[in-house]
């Protein structure tokens, strides 16, 4: 079904290199907007979601560290793009959305982001680009499964 373990560790490597390769990439290009990775996540899970959120859902769905939300989301209101108001009915809670001027700034990073990512595409072929694409999906949902498998086992979270 699978593959040697010698030739599964090497190729592993190969594809770590590759993702921290394009991690860095990813951070060099930011650096245009003095904003890192995970500003870049957060901008783009506000703009899909122009009602906002919670910052604990929001660190969850962007999987990221409470206290790491909390320093991200303190960068971008000191910028001006994000605003904290409280929740409707617990005023305790914080709803974030991004300002008028926070959803310029998303839109501009995200658009020259996102023609990097399809430039990058469009150099493959349509053969290669779904191969990614499926292989990538199978990759993550083979991750998943061992996960779930070890949590079963008990030797999980």
């Amino acid at each position: 079904m699978g593959v040697d373990r010698t030739y599964a560790i090497r190729q592993h490597r190969r594809f770590m290199d590759s993702w921290f390769k394009l991690d860095r990439n990813y951070c060099r290009l930011l650096k245009r907007w003095d904003i890192s990775i995970n500003t870049l996540w957060v901008l783009e899970y506000l703009q899909r979601h122009p009602e906002g959120g919670e910052p604990a859902v929001l660190a969850d769905q962007v999987n990221m560290l409470r206290q790491t939300m909390t320093l991200t989301l303190d960068q971008l209101e000191k910028r001006g793009y994000l605003c904290r108001t409280p929740h409707k009915t617990d005023r305790r809670r914080k709803i974030v959305t991004l300002t008028p001027p926070g959803q310029a700034f998303a839109a501009e990073v995200l658009d020259v982001v996102t023609g990097f990512e399809l430039a990058a595409m469009e150099a493959l072929t349509g053969e290669e680009l779904e191969a990614l694409v499926e292989s990538s999906v199978k990759y993550q949902e083979a991750f998943e499964k061992s996960l779930e498998s070890e949590s079963k086992n008990g030797s999980g979270e």
